[in-house]
């Protein structure tokens, strides 16, 4: 009969976590690494969202000089500023190119939401570059108190 020790449990326990740690991390599925982000450009990025239509339904807190939201029925989102919901660059591309990812707490379709086209925002995963997309990141951003 084989009599475990504390000696003899630290000595497998560290082998599995050896034999664990040689495993190559697997290339299918979502990954949680970090984006290294190119410095957007502000002054183009509020080019961008008048462009591309966004200020159609959105307000950014604290830019006066943008058109007011249009679009009908009215659906005003605001952004940037101390009241944004997406707090994170990961969360503000999330936001744009999967915009039925994350819906607002108040959005009608919050609660009952599985066909993936309950948000109005179009898909601009298609239509808009990348470069587009981090200028009016740090459009967005630059509204942030600092």
């Amino acid at each position: 009969m084989l009599h475990a020790t504390p000696r003899h449990a630290v000595s497998v326990l560290l082998a599995c976590v050896l034999v664990g740690g040689c495993n190559q991390p697997t290339t299918s599925g979502p990954r949680a690494d970090v984006v290294a982000w190119p410095e957007g450009d502000v002054a183009r990025g509020k080019q961008a969202f008048q462009d591309l239509g966004c200020n159609s339904c959105h307000r950014v807190e604290g830019v006066a000089d943008l058109p007011p939201p249009s679009a009908q029925p009215p659906v005003e989102v605001t952004l940037g500023g101390k009241h944004t919901q997406a707090r994170t660059q990961a969360e503000l591309f999330t936001a744009v190119v999967n915009p039925d990812h994350d819906l607002a707490p108040d959005h009608p379709k919050k609660d009952v939401c599985t066909t993936g086209d309950c948000s109005r925002m179009g898909d601009y995963a298609w239509t808009m570059t990348v470069a587009q997309l981090v200028d009016v990141i740090a459009f967005i951003e630059s509204t942030h108190p600092r």
